[in-house]
């Protein structure tokens, strides 16, 4: 048994190489001064989506989003809730809905 999968014959990966890596050739040496540039010298698109990440970090910084909490954040139990009433999905979708009624009502 090969590791490859049965439709993938010797014909069928050399017509993938040649059709879907057209303008890569990984059988010729490396140009290390092009491989770097690719990622040393960003593009505008880079240099775009670089600032609108700083706008929002800057948003979301002076928001206060990322203080630290004043409040003291309870323990939480890791065994869980013990719920004391077992109903079934359908039925909770029911209450859940008729709760949410009563709050928008008022």
């Amino acid at each position: 048994m090969g590791f490859l999968p049965s439709w993938a014959s010797s014909n069928v990966l050399k017509d993938l190489d040649n059709n879907t890596f057209a303008e890569y050739d990984d059988d010729s040496p490396i140009d290390i001064a092009v491989e770097e540039s690719v990622y040393l010298n960003p593009s505008s698109k880079h240099l775009d989506k670089l600032q609108e990440m700083n706008n929002r970090e800057n948003v979301v910084q002076n928001a206060g989003w990322l203080d630290p909490c004043p409040q003291k954040i309870d323990q939480i139990d890791s065994k869980g809730l013990k719920v004391q009433v077992n109903i079934c999905g359908s039925k909770w979708c029911s209450l859940r809905k008729a709760a949410k009624d009563i709050v928008l009502r008022d």
